[in-house]
């Protein structure tokens, strides 16, 4: 049976739970990490960590790439926040979406600047290992990104730095719980379920969308990268 091909997107993260298996190896610094743990999950002082030996440009290989990933799977999130509304009027349904949708917004950009940081540690790497940066390349897919997300990119500028941001399937939501607490309006209270439905089908697409261009572009930037990570797996692998 012809063995399966290796998926690019996943291929970084081998390397990555290779390092963080070689590095558990030591009975030191398991029971280090257990004690840490331990202090962490009862809120008692932090226990340092044993570090390591490892090269700089190593550890910021491993830490740009793993939190690559981390962005990603974070829109998985993201589409079960959209799908619930748990708070039963204690925080209305437009400010529980308006969170949903800015969390995505504010992801986009979030994944750019690491984009940024991991073609950076490639930077550093590519000398290590006596390999060549792909400069034009990178600037390509971080362009490319930037483009794929523009109007997301916008809209949180505009929200930082200039007024809130918005969207008219937004303010559709609010203006109907404003408007349908009390009063004659209150039995135009059915209008509610259709609204947060558009809501959610608009904003399911978006995060979904915005999934998809960050693993297109993770791809690429691993595919060009290829021949400076794949030289940093552990000794022996």
């Amino acid at each position: 049976m012809a063995k399966k091909a290796e998926d690019p997107f996943d291929a970084p993260s081998k390397i990555v739970k290779q390092h963080a298996l070689a590095a558990m190896r030591s009975v030191k610094r398991r029971r280090v990490a257990g004690e840490s743990l331990m202090a962490d999950m009862l809120g008692l002082e932090p226990v340092p960590i044993v570090r390591r030996e490892a090269p700089e440009h190593l550890v910021e290989f491993l830490y740009a790439t793993l939190h690559l990933y981390t962005s990603y799977y974070r829109f998985d999130e993201f589409r079960v926040v959209l799908r619930c509304y748990p708070w039963r009027g204690r925080v209305s349904r437009e400010v529980h979406f308006s969170i949903c949708m800015h969390a995505i917004l504010n992801e986009c950009y979030v994944f750019e600047e690491r984009l940024k940081k991991f073609f950076e540690a490639i930077r550093n790497c590519a000398p290590a290992i006596g390999g060549e940066f792909p400069a034009n390349q990178s600037s390509n897919i971080l362009r490319s990104y930037h483009r794929s997300l523009m109007s997301f990119l916008k809209a949180r500028g505009v929200h930082t730095h200039q007024s809130d941001f918005v969207p008219r399937e937004l303010e559709r939501i609010r203006l109907i719980e404003m408007l349908t607490t009390t009063g004659d309006m209150k039995n135009l209270r059915f209008t509610l379920p259709s609204a947060v439905g558009n809501f959610r089908a608009i904003w399911q697409r978006n995060n979904d969308g915005a999934q998809q261009s960050i693993k297109a572009h993770m791809t690429a930037a691993f595919g060009c990268t290829e021949h400076v990570w794949s030289q940093l797996a552990p000794h022996g692998k």
